[in-house]
């Protein structure tokens, strides 16, 4: 499944966090909105596990063992694009500097 920008912030600040409270503070969400929260995602609970079913500050959310998986190649494919475009735009310009210094 591919993840919006949105969900892959959440998880981050899941994976970060873990308190409910501070993970709705930082994504600017209230303790009460935990429906809106959890809305963000089709199946919640391939995605997370949640310590309690209070939803307060205290509870701890963990990600599960896919939404690791999925977050994990979503972090690696962003690095290779990004290591393939720096080598790019490294074989563009590296010849272009050098037959400059050579005129």
């Amino acid at each position: 499944m591919e993840l919006s920008n949105k969900q892959v912030k959440i998880l981050k600040n899941i994976k970060k966090y873990k308190k409910f409270g501070k993970i709705a503070e930082k994504l600017g969400y209230t303790v009460d909105e935990y429906i809106d929260f959890q809305s963000n995602f089709p199946n919640v609970i391939d995605y997370m596990i949640f310590s309690d079913s209070k939803f307060n500050e205290d509870t701890e959310i963990t990600l599960t063992e896919y939404a690791n998986a999925i977050l994990d190649k979503k972090q690696r494919d962003s690095f290779r694009f990004w290591i393939v475009l720096i080598i790019s735009v490294l074989a563009i310009a590296v010849p272009s500097i050098i037959s400059i210094l050579n005129q």
